[in-house]
């Protein structure tokens, strides 16, 4: 019952919309309602955590497992580009996941880097809600949603880098013509 007013209380993420909440706003309203354990795992959770942190048949563990695979085959096509060796570059505890391999060649296929990682944290963001079907309310539910919101604020930071960069480069325009 205690998660259940934590979730209802947050603001619904949405794919390729800023978010209005940081991390570590998220992070100091579930310290109120988690336990210890939960709260030590939730903390641990990100994208690029390791799966057997989390407790098996989890949403954290599935998720990161499947991450393992989805990076595991990015490897694998970037070294094929490169004329390299991708051992080197494995996760030694990923397997294949047909899914991961269709979505990450999927990406591949966009000649625009930028629009080919946007296309594969979109894959993420998808296998984030396929793993979050099911559940209401839950600890697996607060994961997803802390996934989900790591995914949207990469992208909020990178807007806001670009959007800082162009404003410095119009101002030495304006200055330069100026002189």
């Amino acid at each position: 019952m205690v998660l259940f007013a934590l979730i209802a209380s947050l603001p619904q993420l949405k794919w390729d919309e800023a978010p209005f909440l940081t991390m570590e706003e998220l992070q100091d309203a579930t310290s109120l309602y988690l336990d210890t354990t939960h709260s030590g795992l939730f903390r641990k959770l990100s994208l690029s955590a390791e799966a057997g942190e989390f407790p098996k048949k989890t949403l954290a563990s599935n998720y990161l497992a499947w991450e393992t695979a989805f990076r595991n085959t990015i490897a694998r096509l970037r070294a094929a580009r490169l004329n390299v060796d991708a051992a080197a570059y494995l996760h030694a505890d990923g397997s294949y996941e047909t899914d991961a391999d269709r979505s990450v060649r999927e990406a591949f296929a966009a000649g625009n880097p930028l629009e080919r990682e946007k296309l594969l944290d979109l894959a993420r963001w998808r296998k984030i809600e396929e793993f979050e079907f099911g559940n209401r309310f839950n600890f697996n539910v607060l994961c997803a949603y802390k996934l989900k919101l790591e995914l949207l604020l990469k992208w909020k930071a990178r807007d806001a880098e670009r959007s800082q960069k162009n404003l410095d480069l119009a101002a030495a325009e304006v200055r330069k013509e100026a002189v």
